[in-house]
């Protein structure tokens, strides 16, 4: 009996060694099942998904990379990320050495996967640690060496933006994808540098801000100048206008006086006499028969 239990576990280990076994691959993961021994070693040519994976546990291996959001940080602080000092140190061109702590987010590209970890050979966090830190910590140093001092801390978003689109295409090539990278808190820098920097700064920006209220004040002035102007050849073009209107006004009424002084009859005269005539014998007359208003001659 008990030679029959031992041969009965002797046959369950052989069979689970040599068997097949399976790993689950959750969603949001991309497997590779690596071939650990014979002409075929390496990493398989096809992309295993989510699911259930069967695989010889002898001869094969199964890693599993994530496809969502990762986030590396490498700082100074040995309670964040690494136990070890991962902060990154570079130099501007006017030889202000800088410290930061650095982080970022990426993706590792799903259909890259199994040639990322053919280059590699190590696990996701490993690969983040040691290759990408040394590709960003290089980033970092040349687009550096293309500030001064001054710019880096005028533009700290914009240098930033340098860093990543310097290393973006590089990057991707070898299956990474960065979505974001910034600084963790403030950069370190001497002190009394800083100070002296962001004082000049300040002086630029007032001398900047004194430039900017003197040009707006002259152009206010040259507004108020073209105003006037403007107001005086208004009144100067109506006093024209006026004053031409009386010329016109006055020729035309000597031209009608004119006119009616040329029309001027014996006949009309006499007409116009006798159509105000009420009907009485007038009192005077002269040698010609015409009626004398005498009110009027008063």
């Amino acid at each position: 009996m008990f030679k029959r239990l031992s041969m009965l576990i002797v046959l369950v280990v052989f069979l689970a060694m040599f068997g097949s076994s399976c790993t689950r691959i959750p969603a949001g993961y991309t497997g590779i099942k690596v071939n650990m021994y014979g002409d075929k070693r390496g990493v398989s040519n096809i992309n295993i998904v989510t699911g259930w994976v069967f695989y010889n546990p002898l001869s094969q291996q199964i890693y599993k990379f994530p496809t969502f959001m990762q986030t590396a940080v490498w700082t100074k602080d040995k309670r964040e990320g690494s136990p070890y000092d991962e902060s990154i140190t570079f130099q501007t061109n006017d030889g202000l050495t800088i410290n930061a702590d650095i982080g970022m987010n990426y993706y590792f590209i799903a259909s890259r996967v199994p040639e990322l970890f053919e280059k590699f050979r190590r696990k996701p966090k490993d690969i983040e640690a040691t290759y990408l830190r040394t590709k960003i910590r290089e980033a970092f140093v040349y687009v550096a060496s293309n500030y001064t001092a001054e710019e880096f801390i005028r533009n700290k978003a914009k240098f930033l933006q340098d860093v990543k689109n310097h290393i973006a295409k590089e990057l991707e090539q070898n299956g990474f994808k960065i979505d974001t990278l910034s600084f963790i808190g403030s950069p370190r820098v001497p002190v009394t540098l800083l100070r002296s920097i962001e004082a000049k700064i300040r002086a630029t920006q007032l001398a900047e801000q004194k430039k900017r209220e003197l040009e707006q004040a002259r152009a206010d002035a040259e507004k108020l100048v073209a105003k006037k102007e403007g107001e005086a050849r208004a009144r100067i073009a109506e006093a024209k206008g006026i004053a031409q209107a009386k010329i016109i006004q006055a020729k035309a009424t000597a031209e009608a006086n004119k006119m009616i002084a040329q029309s001027l009859t014996k006949e009309l005269v006499l007409y116009e006499a006798i159509k105000k005539w009420n009907g009485i014998q007038p009192k005077i007359v002269d040698s010609k028969q015409l009626i004398l208003d005498i009110g009027k001659l008063r």
